[in-house]
């Protein structure tokens, strides 16, 4: 008797397991070829198109539609005169994009303010300054 009620809990987690093993994930990552001098990737994915933020001076956008061809799109942040932009974010909130980076205060990365820019095209020269959102100082935690 014990064996008939536990037939249905055996065959729906039979059932669950080939379900999520069914479930495809993302490609393995090939050769990447193209214009990939990068530091401190951040991506998000729009349509076929992947777009890349990058530190390398400044915030540059590369795009790729196999993520293995990257082609230099242009400046995120063009407003600023400076090399001294790093570790951009990207992500998606109500149909805007919201791009933070960082930009120390002083001669030193232990001090920094984060900025804030939007868009909502993803691409280069789109985007808003919106300023700083949160500041570091020397006595910060």
């Amino acid at each position: 008797m014990r064996s008939t009620h536990l037939t249905p809990l055996v065959t729906l987690t039979t059932l669950f397991a080939f379900i999520g093993s069914s479930v495809a994930g993302p490609p393995a990552p090939k050769t990447v070829k193209g214009d990939i001098g990068v530091h401190d990737p951040a991506m998000i994915k729009k349509g076929n198109t992947y777009y890349l933020f990058t530190t390398h001076g400044d915030i540059g956008i590369r795009k790729s539609t196999d993520r293995i061809n990257w082609a230099y799109a242009g400046k995120a942040t063009p407003w600023w005169g400076t090399t001294d932009l790093w570790a951009p974010d990207v992500s998606l909130h109500n149909n805007t994009y919201w791009l933070l980076y960082a930009h120390p205060t002083a001669n030193t990365l232990r001090t920094a303010e984060i900025y804030l820019a939007t868009s909502t095209t993803l691409e280069p020269g789109s985007y808003k300054d919106k300023g700083i959102i949160i500041a570091s100082t020397e006595s910060s935690p």
